[in-house]
């Protein structure tokens, strides 16, 4: 888990760094890892990443690709591609989270009548 979220941070730190704004953010949509080798906890890891995100990209809200190497001891112990979805700005970002929670809300809802309509 402690793996996940580093490739998360990374994931966001790398779409910032080659210009999606500061007040932008990240909405991860898939992790796709595979591993290698095993990692040892006690050791230090190294990321390196690398992102389809580029400053003439970050005008309008937009799909984006990280791809991450875990290297321990300097092996390749993982990779991964990770895919999301990168706002512009705040706003249009907590209007989709708004959105998909009023979607999941929707869903809820539709399953519970579906429960009562069998138990009925």
């Amino acid at each position: 888990m402690l793996l996940l979220e580093a490739l998360r941070q990374v994931a966001i730190a790398t779409a910032h760094l080659q210009g999606l704004p500061l007040e932008g953010a990240l909405a991860l949509a898939t992790y796709d890892t595979e591993f290698f080798n095993f990692l040892d906890p006690s050791v230090p890891i190294t990321l390196r990443s690398f992102t389809t995100e580029t400053a003439a990209l970050a005008q309008e809200d937009h799909d984006v690709a990280v791809i991450c190497g875990v290297y321990q001891w300097g092996k390749l112990c993982a990779h991964a591609i990770l895919s999301a979805r990168a706002f512009v700005n705040a706003s249009s970002y907590h209007h989709q989270r708004n959105r998909s929670l009023r979607i999941a809300e929707r869903q809820r809802r539709q399953h519970a009548s579906r429960l009562e309509t069998l138990n009925a």
